[in-house]
């Protein structure tokens, strides 16, 4: 008896053939509904037309009143398309998740049946493996089952969408969309400011806003996101999708102004902020993971700017990094903030130790130093000197506990393991957090130049305290306890946190300070392949760190130290200049025929 013929390998899995621009499209038009109930706004709130009253003016506040209403009537329409773009998001990226286990599945299916069939081939009674092999073919057609139905779902999805864009192309067919909305089921102007007066009477309290929120109906919400994504996106306890809904629609805006030429005087800074916060998020979403505008500032900070971009999402993750910039850091540099956060995400992911949200937050006003010219420098360099202040740490310290209660307040399932990692005056701001209630379970101080107190128990931490200090990281010298500064070093062993290992920077003399000591040395510590990437990395993961032993010499001996070796070394660089100059006069005297 011979066994039955074994079936074929596995079908070959179709494409999804969807563009993920499809949340590209929904941004954007959920942008331009954003700007037409503004300008409904801005014609049912004017005055007087005309500059007086009578026929003529109430002639054109008709005509004012009909273009309002065919503004708003575009406006439904686009609405409707949004909501029609989101599910069918929704559907693409279910179909997304069951495309890729078909193809897994189709994989494991066919290692299977190369399996069998080496079985099969030295087996001197075939016949026993018949079970195997019918078992096999049920598989198969499994997969061929699961591949039309991923066919049929997304050609289902493509027709319901395609079908509500059909039925609001037209002046009539939005009109009858309008008019089919039962009562109350859009806010009207009214309803919308009644919300939004709560919502900012909830903004302080991240738990209460996040209630608030999820009972609202969805065309409530909807209405705020649209009308208000400037308080929407920026309001902790607001769910992270929501917010960044939000944010996306007024960058698009944003864009769109800029691109018309509309910003009066093209504003150097704000220009430069939005389009870094454009390109951030497209170098996010190449990395392919989920990627968040958190939060959404230009205009904060004097320009600075403040703002968030979420890698992975936070809400999901099992581990959540939040990460901190110092010095010179506004939203225009968010770019490079988000590079770093990549790393992190990607150094976190290769640990497989469960799902990962990195967070880069610029959301408080750090020491900036970029003067567009010679006669900003002084207002930049006092800008600077604020490094020596704790004033703007401890006010960013407020906010950050605020953003991550936030966070806390819409985690779904279980609560994600929470990492706030600062750097350089970040790592101040962290502290503060710290000491302020910040809900986090480590925090990790890197190339600090003051933890605000002078030890570990000074703030009233409940989480692990990490610290990477490079000994040629002239930043980290400048820790000491007492004023004025920042607080004492927390890389010293009496401070009290757990130090692990950095790479400990390149040697550099004076004229070095800046390129070697400050954008090297102190700037390194989130580099691809370094100790201190690795090792905040591993915190993050909830693994164990490489650690070392704390600092016992106080921080400014380094700072002496270095000035010391400086000392001798130009001495020496003089000596051996002195030693070559009268070299080369006797040498010069000799061939005169002088002396010798």
């Amino acid at each position: 008896m011979s066994a039955p013929p074994l079936p074929p390998p596995a079908p070959a899995v179709t494409p999804l053939g969807v563009d993920v621009t499809a949340a590209t499209v929904t941004h954007a038009v959920r942008a331009a509904s954003t700007v037409l109930v503004d300008v409904v706004a801005q014609v049912r709130g004017a005055g007087s037309l005309t500059g007086g009253s009578g026929a003529a003016d109430d002639a054109a506040r008709a005509e004012a009143d009909r273009f309002a209403r065919s503004v708003d009537l575009a406006a439904i329409a686009l609405e409707s398309a949004t909501r029609g773009l989101e599910s069918f998001e929704d559907h693409v990226a279910d179909l997304g998740r069951r495309h890729a286990a078909l193809q897994a599945d189709s994989a494991s299916y066919d290692a299977a049946l190369r399996e069998l069939r080496s079985r099969l081939h030295g087996d001197p009674a075939p016949e026993r493996l018949a079970a195997e092999i019918e078992s096999l073919g049920r598989w198969r057609e499994g997969l061929v089952s699961d591949g039309v139905q991923i066919a049929s779902d997304l050609a289902s999805a493509e027709d319901r969408l395609i079908a509500i864009l059909r039925s609001l192309d037209t002046d009539a067919e939005a009109t009858a969309t309008a008019d089919a909305l039962p009562p109350g089921a859009r806010p009207d102007a009214e309803r919308i400011a009644d919300l939004l007066r709560r919502l900012r009477a909830l903004a302080d309290d991240p738990e209460r806003v996040h209630a608030w929120w999820v009972a609202l109906s969805g065309r409530e919400r909807d209405a705020l996101v649209t009308h208000h994504p400037e308080v929407v996106g920026n309001t902790d306890g607001i769910p992270v999708s929501a917010r960044d809904d939000a944010n996306r629609a007024a960058l698009a805006v944003d864009l769109a102004a800029l691109a018309a030429g509309l910003v009066a005087g093209a504003r150097g800074p704000w220009r430069a902020t939005v389009t870094a916060v454009r390109d951030a998020l497209a170098r996010a979403s190449r990395s392919g993971a989920a990627v968040y505008l958190v939060e959404y500032r230009p205009d904060a900070f004097d320009g600075d700017g403040s703002g968030a971009i979420a890698i992975g999402d936070p809400e999901q993750a099992d581990h959540v990094a939040v990460t901190v910039p110092g010095l010179t850091s506004d939203l225009a540099g968010i770019d490079g903030q988000v590079a770093s956060a990549l790393d992190l995400y990607e150094a976190i992911e290769d640990r497989n130790t469960g799902s990962t949200s990195v967070i880069a937050w610029m959301g408080y006003d750090a020491p900036t130093f970029d003067p567009p010219g010679v006669r900003d420098l002084l207002d930049e360099g006092a800008d600077v000197l604020g490094v020596a202040d704790a004033d703007a740490a401890e006010d960013g310290g407020h906010t950050l506990v605020d953003f991550v209660d936030g966070l806390h307040a819409t985690d779904v399932g279980s609560p994600a393991e929470v990492t706030v990692v600062g750097h350089s005056y970040g790592s101040t701001t962290v502290a503060h957090a710290a000491a302020d209630g910040l809900q986090a379970d480590a925090v990790v101080l890197l190339g600090s130049p003051g933890a605000g107190v002078d030890t570990v128990d000074d703030l009233g931490f409940g989480g692990d305290v990490y610290v990477g200090a490079a000994d040629r990281d002239p930043v980290s010298w400048l820790g000491s306890p007492g004023e004025p500064g920042l607080g004492q070093d927390p890389a010293q062993d009496s401070f009290g946190a757990i130090r692990f290992d950095v790479d400990p920077g390149e040697p550099f003399h004076v004229q070095e300070f800046v390129s070697v000591g400050f954008e090297q040395n102190h700037s390194s510590y989130d580099d691809p392949g370094s100790h201190a990437l690795a090792n905040t990395a591993a915190v993050v993961a909830g693994a164990d760190p490489d650690v070392v032993p704390g600092r016992d010499d106080p921080a400014p001996t380094y700072l002496g130290a270095w000035l010391d070796d400086e000392r001798d070394h130009w001495v020496d660089e003089l000596v051996d200049q002195g030693h070559a100059a009268a070299g080369d006069l006797l040498g010069t005297l000799e061939g005169l025929g002088i002396g010798g």
